[in-house]
């Protein structure tokens, strides 16, 4: 099975969000000043197969698309008060409005480019992020059903994983939770997995990822992408591990080009090696 290693393009973009020593969610407006083209060279450089495109300032002008394996909406909320703009500048800092942004999505998945939803569209065959609360639901069963009504295919999101009890609920109890999840949702995992660094320990992370939470996850969703790649589910279709959230991981944000390229690079190196323990896993380069 051929794995293709993508990176969120926003984990490129110097000015992103900060967050404070303590790992709060408070954001401090930066400047989002480089051209998505130029995130995606920088990308390449590095060695990832292609990117994981939002819809980003700058994204109508692309007209070479090769390089976008997926695309994911926008997961902040919509700031249309003032004070919602202060608690979240990202939302317009960064991110086209929401009527364009929509517009740029459907053209993207008209395009075949496989879009990662954060709810259900309605839509046959969708890819969804595993996330507490999805349409209300807060069991693990119930997700189950979803799938089996929807024929929806979930995405393995490492952090959200994480961030599930053995019943579905919003509570942290670990890597335990987050294996047993995998184990009950293996039949309709996709071929699409979001890997990121830990918002705490990312150094021993990027020093040592097989031997963490984080890694290990990784790995056991990497092994049942290709048991269902074995058996047929997905066709002709390659894999797909998108790095994400790459500046969450620090205190303080990258500063400049040359810690978030370095963090990247850091990045890339931890998930060619955990795609390395699973045997029968071809890389592209």
């Amino acid at each position: 099975m051929i794995v293709r290693l993508a990176i969120g393009l926003t984990c490129l973009e110097t000015g992103s969000w900060w967050r404070s020593a303590a790992g709060s969610f408070f954001e401090v407006p930066a400047v989002y000043s480089t051209k998505p083209g130029k995130l995606m060279e920088w990308a390449h450089l590095i060695g990832y197969d292609g990117v994981q495109l939002l819809p980003m300032h700058g994204v109508q002008k692309l007209k070479d698309l090769s390089y976008i394996l997926t695309c994911e909406g926008v997961w902040t909320p919509e700031a249309r008060t003032l004070w919602q703009r202060l608690q979240h500048p990202m939302e317009w800092m960064l991110f086209l409005a929401p009527p364009t942004r929509d517009e740029v999505l459907a053209k993207w998945q008209d395009l075949g480019i496989p879009r990662v939803r954060h709810d259900f569209s309605g839509e046959k065959g969708d890819y969804i992020e595993i996330r507490h609360g999805i349409e209300d639901v807060h069991r693990l069963n119930d997700l189950i059903v979803l799938a089996e009504t929807t024929r929806c295919q979930y995405v393995a999101d490492m952090r959200h994983l994480l961030e599930l009890h053995p019943e579905g609920s919003y509570l942290k109890n670990g890597e335990k939770a987050a294996h047993g999840a995998l184990h009950q949702l293996e039949p309709h995992i996709s071929r699409i997995i979001h890997l990121q660094p830990p918002v705490f320990g990312a150094d021993q992370f990027f020093s040592d990822p097989v031997n963490t939470p984080t890694g290990r996850i990784f790995i056991h969703a990497l092994q049942i992408v290709q048991r269902n790649h074995k058996a047929g589910k997905y066709g002709a279709e390659e894999a797909i591990a998108v790095a994400e959230y790459l500046q969450g991981a620090r205190a303080i944000a990258a500063l400049s080009n040359r810690r978030v390229i370095g963090q990247a690079t850091s990045m890339y190196k931890a998930m060619r090696l955990l795609c390395q323990q699973v045997s029968g896993v071809e890389l592209t380069r």
